[in-house]
């Protein structure tokens, strides 16, 4: 989240808010982006266009913003910002530009390739600072394994040298260890870490503090990143959006 206080711009974070299909995820982002006051806002699986899609939109405290509309079947992407502080291209101060790119990436695994090779051609063409970020629909690791214990292996790998060989760098987190929860039983809950902030090693270089905060989720079964080129200060405000207890037990991925 790119967070905008009185009297000037503070230290520019990004954030990424998913699944708002359900009335009460409808409000519950929209409290998320007023509390927080981000300069720039990425939503993921929005599963809503149209007129309810703008009355969002203009609720957010956000004065332009572009959609990518939801069809029945799956979500999209949306971008919000201010314009009075925030251009294509982010820059802050007299300091260098950087790029962000917003991933959403697809169920299916043949199209998700697709999107690693599109993502691979426009990071290696980017000649300045690079986060690309949110929703990779993949982990790099195993901690538990089920009856797809070895295909989910083979794909762990396969990410994990994807990242790698693109010279990225996860820029871990802070706060609850899975960002996407599904099961409302303990027999049946499995969680993972489905979302993450890499970045280019210009990146790292020019925001050495700069990191990663879990926000706490309601109705959506992700967990919202709040990403920040300075770190973070403890703050209230995470406490705001309890988990169920279910993820105390959940399994990984």
């Amino acid at each position: 989240m790119v967070s905008a206080q009185s009297g000037g711009i503070h230290d520019p974070d990004l954030n990424m808010q998913n699944t708002m299909s359900r009335r009460g995820s409808v409000h519950q982002a929209v409290c998320l982006l007023v509390w927080n006051k981000p300069q720039i806002a990425v939503l993921l699986e929005t599963h809503i266009s149209g007129d309810r899609a703008e009355a969002v939109c203009r609720q957010s405290g956000h004065d332009s913003w572009h959609r990518s509309e939801a069809d029945e079947f799956q979500g999209r992407i949306w971008i919000l910002w201010n314009s009075h502080k925030i251009n294509i291209v982010i820059r802050r101060g007299w300091d260098t530009s950087w790029t962000f790119t917003a991933i959403y990436a697809y169920l299916r695994q043949q199209e998700r390739e697709v999107l690693w090779n599109e993502v691979q051609q426009f990071g290696a063409a980017v000649q300045q600072p690079w986060l690309p970020a949110s929703d990779f629909n993949e982990t790099v690791n195993l901690k538990k394994r089920n009856h797809e214990g070895v295909k989910m292996l083979r794909r762990c790998g396969k990410f994990k040298n994807w990242i790698e060989n693109n010279g990225l760098i996860d820029l871990g987190f802070s706060g609850h260890k899975f960002t996407w929860v599904k099961g409302n039983t303990e027999a049946t809950q499995k969680c993972t870490r489905l979302d993450r902030a890499l970045c280019n090693a210009e990146w790292r270089t020019q925001f050495q503090e700069g990191s990663v905060q879990h926000l706490l989720r309601n109705y959506s079964n992700h967990l919202p990143l709040l990403i920040s080129t300075s770190g973070f200060a403890f703050d209230e405000r995470s406490k705001a959006f309890p988990l169920p207890s279910c993820m105390d037990y959940a399994q990984e991925l």
